[in-house]
């Protein structure tokens, strides 16, 4: 995917990831069985790096995913009180490892350095589909706030 930078951790970025999920046809193939929605949860946000998500330091990411596509996507500034199927919660620093491919998320599911509230086992059984959601994200060009 081309297009300008967006900043990882804000609103333009997640519609990005929505977007570029919907252009992947891996994605849509590995997915074609999912149902259930997903909050990404980044937590620890530096201080010196807040100013991009309002001064808070978790934000959330919310895609609503169903047989291989994004039907939607939010912004979420509450993470805490917002219903997911599933919910992904990691350090800002360990998503930004994933994104930049430092760290495979199945491996950071199984050593808790990514942690899931829903059913582990269902998004085990999907690992080709966490795969190329992945794949398709890391095409958008991501530019994080402290580099």
């Amino acid at each position: 995917m081309s297009g300008e930078e967006a900043t990882f951790l804000t609103e333009d970025w997640v519609k990005k990831a929505h977007e570029a999920i919907n252009s992947s046809e891996e994605y849509e193939k590995a997915a074609k069985t999912w149902e259930g929605d997903i909050l990404f949860v980044a937590t620890d946000i530096p201080e010196n790096i807040r100013h991009v998500t309002g001064g808070r330091d978790k934000i959330g990411f919310w895609l609503d995913l169903w047989h291989g596509k994004s039907r939607d996507y939010k912004y979420v500034e509450d993470p805490d009180n917002f219903e997911a199927a599933f919910k992904i919660i990691a350090t800002y620093e360990n998503w930004k490892k994933v994104l930049k491919g430092q760290l495979n998320p199945v491996t950071g599911m199984m050593t808790r350095k990514l942690k899931v509230k829903g059913s582990l086992s269902k998004i085990l059984r999907y690992t080709s589909a966490a795969m190329a959601l992945l794949k398709a994200v890391q095409t958008v060009p991501t530019k994080f706030p402290d580099e």
